[in-house]
């Protein structure tokens, strides 16, 4: 395979790595992967699907054929020498054989059907490189049947294989995979139609898509580049129409996947309104470790009805298993997930007892056989074991587990990106930035986690059942955990914490609306350390129980105000000038009690109105931060807000 360095990739990291012209401030600088020199080219020749017939060599597939380079013997056609072979006829037991050392080789689909049992009807064992050129026109049709031993796709290669030309093929399998190629695998263009029972296409070295329109019905996984090489086992995909139903991931590769444009609809397992999904849901409810969006909660756990060891008569310490100590982020630690996350796959639900049994001590181990099933696969849309780069292209994605997933960074910068997930919509386990595009979440169980979460553009909306965006991390520096706000229109709809920060939460602009949680367990923004506001518009509502607002060491005022009863949802919130104008309104989705506002517009020493339904309150702001909430403001060490672990007391549901 040749390595080339790709400026399109140079740019990338260059974009990652610095901060963006005329950002403010600092960018969170990921810590990104060394792939400058992967190849992102689809050559002339890659794209060029044309040959010249009267100057090929013909072979009928039946017939008895004599053609220079090639021979027919017991029903196998093998090529050893370089040029372009026209293909056509029907066939049942016949191989097509590649043999040509160091040679190019064309082959032409002019209308072929090999039906096979047991051998891969294409067999490129050596070559320099193949085209497989579809005649414009021509349907193709490649199947076989049970086990073809080591070649084990339809189509196979131990060379780089590269598929154009404007007609249809169609591979059906009933062993192993459709596609396969030890080297590179690109798709230039053609319509091609893929069922196999384990994986669609594979790439071993690379798979570059630059166009053509792609159906996979896969078992396992859609697509896959699985070398661990250095600048190898990557995806790329440059534009074409891609439409992937998987059993298990629907794009995965070893290194960087990296989106310029196409049309990408992924579906995995039996998508995001699976049982196995709800079980996933129902498995933490938010903020507690209970999975569950609009469910009913245990006993105890919706504020209604509290537990003695809850409401501070008997005594103010959660029972074991609750709490920071042995809980991150509303879920019990586990292995191998990563960010306090359960295990790689499906789990049946916890009960109260077994939850109770996860102590400090032993939270970081898996549950045990008698409260969980086995590990199931992987069910992501896109997975990278490094990084994912999106810079453009339409994505439809539909998931039983998470559906944008790198264990290393996720770059957005442009696209328009729709998401129903089982699980995470976006989850790094390290950075996540985001500069462009627009990226619709429409279920979750949390919306965008990462490491840190730095926001410069875009559109961004977000359903989730926990907390929607969160930046967590078991494996980066404490200080390094940040949610960066720095522009972009971002509204959340969650039913845990709305903006979540483990660490450090800056806001410094764009528009951020927030319609958190109803239960008092969380709040509409929620910061480890400070949460500091030095620009953009917020309006964050939500349950009063835990509510915080922004530091004092902020540079643009804020307020952080609890309402005397709980406001229905569909009720706006406004903030008036002395005049009577509007600075900032909302209609959060759901019931609320607190409400955090900030805007460049507020001034410290002017007096403003706060209606929220029919409740409203005349605040003169006094300092940086004006509320009526007291001591649940600012975040940092000994934040001034109800301690972790504590409850409120019955009746205050929000």
């Amino acid at each position: 395979m040749r390595l080339k360095i790709s400026m399109v990739m140079l740019m990338t990291v260059l974009a990652i790595s610095t901060p963006l012209t005329g950002c403010a401030g600092t960018s969170a600088q990921a810590e990104t992967t060394q792939y400058a020199n992967i190849d992102t080219e689809l050559t002339q020749r890659d794209t060029d699907g044309s040959y010249d017939r009267s100057s090929s060599k013909i072979i009928t597939l039946g017939s008895h054929i004599s053609a220079e380079g090639a021979e027919v013997k017991d029903g196998t056609v093998t090529i050893s020498d370089e040029g372009c072979y026209v293909i056509n006829g029907k066939s049942s037991g016949t191989q097509i054989i590649v043999n040509a050392p160091e040679k190019k080789v064309q082959i032409v689909l002019e209308g072929v059907t090999i039906e096979n049992e047991s051998i891969a009807p294409v067999n490129i064992t050596e070559a320099d490189k193949v085209f497989i050129t579809l005649a414009k026109g021509s349907s193709n049709i490649l199947s076989t049947g049970s086990d073809t031993g080591e070649e084990d796709g339809v189509i196979f290669s131990r060379a780089d294989l590269t598929i154009n030309g404007e007609g249809a093929l169609e591979i059906k399998t009933g062993y192993k995979h459709g596609i396969v190629s030890k080297d590179d695998l690109v798709i230039a263009d053609g319509s091609i139609s893929i069922t196999a029972p384990d994986t669609g296409m594979e790439g071993k070295d690379c798979v570059k898509i630059g166009g053509g329109t792609i159906d996979i019905t896969a078992g396992e996984d859609g697509i896959k580049s699985d070398s661990t090489e250095e600048n190898r086992g990557y995806v790329y995909i440059k534009e074409g129409n891609i439409n992937i139903v998987s059993g298990n991931d629907g794009i995965q590769c070893e290194n960087v996947l990296l989106a310029d444009g196409g049309s990408i609809n992924i579906k995995t397992g039996e998508g995001s309104a699976s049982e196995n999904a709800k079980k996933n849901n129902a498995q933490a409810m938010p903020g507690m470790g209970f999975r569950g969006h609009n469910g009913t909660p245990p006993e105890g756990l919706d504020g209604s009805a509290v537990p003695k060891s809850f409401d501070g008569s008997a005594s103010t310490v959660p029972p074991e298993g609750f709490g920071r100590g042995s809980m991150k982020n509303g879920r019990p630690d586990m292995p191998n997930g990563g960010l306090g996350r359960r295990p790689e796959g499906n789990m049946t639900p916890q009960t109260n007892e077994a939850l109770s049994e996860i102590t400090t001590e032993n939270a970081g181990e898996a549950p045990s056989e008698s409260t969980s099933e086995e590990q199931s696969d992987s069910k992501k849309a896109l997975k990278s074991e490094k990084d994912i780069i999106i810079k453009g292209g339409t994505f439809t994605l539909d998931t039983e587990d998470d559906s944008v997933h790198s264990n290393g960074n996720i770059s957005i910068s442009g696209g328009n990106i729709e998401i129903n997930s089982g699980d995470d919509a976006v989850h790094a386990e390290k950075n996540v930035e985001i500069s462009s595009g627009n990226i619709a979440v429409k279920s979750s169980y949390e919306g965008i986690e990462g490491g840190s979460i730095t926001v410069y553009d875009g559109s961004i909306s977000v359903i989730s059942s926990d907390d929607g965006i969160n930046a967590s991390s078991d494996t980066e520096a404490p200080e390094s955990i940040a949610i960066n706000i720095k522009g972009g229109n971002i509204t959340v709809d969650a039913g845990g914490d709305g903006i979540d920060s483990n660490g450090s939460l800056n806001v410094e602009g764009g528009t951020v609306y927030v319609s958190g949680t109803e239960q008092s367990g969380n709040s509409a923004i929620d910061s480890e350390r400070e949460a500091v506001v030095t620009g953009g518009t917020v309006i964050a509502a939500g349950s009063a129980g835990m509510a915080q607002g922004f530091a004092e060491s902020s540079k643009q005022c804020s307020i952080l105000h609890s309402f005397d009863s709980v406001i229905n949802g569909g009720e706006e919130i406004a903030l008036r000038d002395e005049n009577g104008s509007i600075i900032a309104k909302f209609t959060p989705s759901k019931a609320y009690q607190s409400v955090v506002v900030t805007s460049p517009e507020l001034k410290q020493g002017r007096t403003y109105t706060l209606s929220a339904g029919t409740q409203s309150a005349e605040l003169t702001l006094d300092s940086v931060v004006t509320s009526n909430v007291a001591g649940r403001f600012g975040g940092g060490q000994g934040r001034n807000r109800m301690p972790r672990g504590e409850m409120p007391a019955e009746n205050t549901a929000i």
